[in-house]
């Protein structure tokens, strides 16, 4: 799809119109995170982590929250991109 700059605003709220009006059941407008993280993560908490493994439908994965004020992401080569916070440093391979 190629949207000209100026047509940007009107076919967001045109696509969110159709999405509230034939889908708004479908849609969660929350999430529910375990933690909201404002310092960084140890390499022990991490491998912490591991020991909730193995995770799936009766055991869901925990989900972590960032506040913060300033985000870095840059695309690195294929579908990876680099997320870089004051206090977090991630790679996401294959998005």
């Amino acid at each position: 799809v190629s949207i000209k700059k100026e047509n940007l605003t009107a076919f967001k709220n045109e696509l969110n119109d159709y999405i509230n009006k034939h889908f708004a059941d479908k849609f969660v407008n929350y999430m529910v995170v375990e933690e909201f993280l404002d310092s960084p993560i140890t390499i022990q908490e991490a491998k912490e982590l591991n020991l909730l493994e193995p995770c799936g439908l009766g055991n869901k994965k925990p989900l972590f929250a960032i506040k913060g004020s300033a985000f870095m992401v840059n695309r690195l080569s294929g579908e990876h991109i680099a997320f870089k916070t004051d206090y977090l440093d991630m790679l996401y391979f294959n998005f």
